[in-house]
């Protein structure tokens, strides 16, 4: 679900770990709304990995 950089440092695991806790406490009704709503959220925090990682 996640693709991971080539270099995969700290930030981006930390990133997956906010990313699994909040799946998970995600409830199937509103899923689709928190997902559009972090969205932009998750694709910045993907650019601030890129920048550190690359």
């Amino acid at each position: 679900m996640i693709r991971r950089p080539s270099k995969p440092g700290s930030l981006w695991s930390l990133a997956s770990v906010l990313f699994f806790w909040w799946s998970r406490h995600v409830t199937s009704r509103n899923s689709l709304h928190s997902l559009a709503q972090a969205t932009p959220l998750i694709s910045r925090a993907k650019l601030q990995v890129s920048k550190y990682s690359g």
